[in-house]
């Protein structure tokens, strides 16, 4: 539901882009897998599940991972996702017909995939209207 909005605030990043080695034709930031033969690194986004709230606020939480062949690049990555996403004023966050009011951190994960690659996955938790 909101995770569009979510993947355009991080494909118009500069800083986002010039750490995934993102390119016009390819802001390498994708929903749930990456397209057969995409290098590293890149974004992986994906719902846990949304649901509506009191009033015509919803909730939605979702999973980003970065995916790189290097451990301390992928720490890189996700602390400008964390800056991006961070506890912000309402008037950050408009895109389109909906407003992102709340992005909360609420766990994540290291590991290395099967190929070897590291992954560093963070859950965050939107409230939007």
């Amino acid at each position: 539901m909101i995770l569009s909005e979510v993947r355009a605030l991080l494909a118009a990043d500069g800083q986002l882009a010039s750490l995934l080695n993102a390119a016009a034709t390819d802001a390498k930031i994708y929903p749930n897998f990456a397209p057969r033969g995409a290098k590293m690194p890149y974004l992986l986004y994906r719902s846990l599940g949304a649901a509506g709230t009191a009033g015509s606020a919803y909730a939605q939480t979702a999973v980003l991972e970065a995916v790189c062949a290097d451990y301390g690049l992928c720490g890189r990555i996700m602390k400008r996702v964390g800056a991006l996403l961070s506890p912000a004023q309402e008037s950050s966050f408009p895109r389109g017909e909906k407003r992102i009011f709340c992005a909360v951190l609420s766990g994540g994960a290291d590991f290395a995939d099967e190929r070897g690659a590291h992954v560093r996955t963070a859950v965050y938790k939107f409230k939007f209207v």
